[in-house]
Parts: C-alpha cells; sequence; structure tokens
C-alpha cells in the first residue's frame, strides 16, 4: 500500500474517528491475568511472551 492509498483510508474529520471508552474493570482482569500467568512462567521465552502480550494491551489503551 503506498502512502497516498493509506492517507485515503483515514478518516477525513475528527468527528468520523472511532471512540470507545475503556472499560477499567476489563483492564484489571486482564493485567491481573497476565501477572498470575507470568508468576508462573517457567521459560524466559515465555516470560518474554506475556511482556509482548501486556506491551500490546498497554498500547491499546494509552493516549498520546
Amino acid at each position: 500500500m503506498t502512502q497516498n492509498e493509506a492517507a485515503a483510508t483515514l478518516p477525513q474529520f475528527f468527528s468520523d474517528f472511532p471512540y470507545r471508552r475503556p472499560n477499567p474493570e476489563l483492564i484489571q482482569e486482564q493485567c491481573a491475568d497476565i501477572c498470575t500467568r507470568l508468576n508462573a512462567c517457567t521459560s524466559p521465552e515465555d516470560a518474554l511472551a506475556l511482556v509482548d502480550e501486556w506491551n500490546d494491551m498497554r498500547l491499546e489503551y494509552s493516549t498520546n
């Protein structure tokens, strides 16, 4: 996909950007689940996979 094609798929107005309110209870559950699985890890590879999962979740909810 070229840069022009990618730009054509972006919303044209601020009001066209999708808005979704974060669910704090769900975020807390996801964090607790990742922490529980991290404490049970038996290999560095599994721990790194969970760190990647944590980062993906964190980026999903972060704002710039």
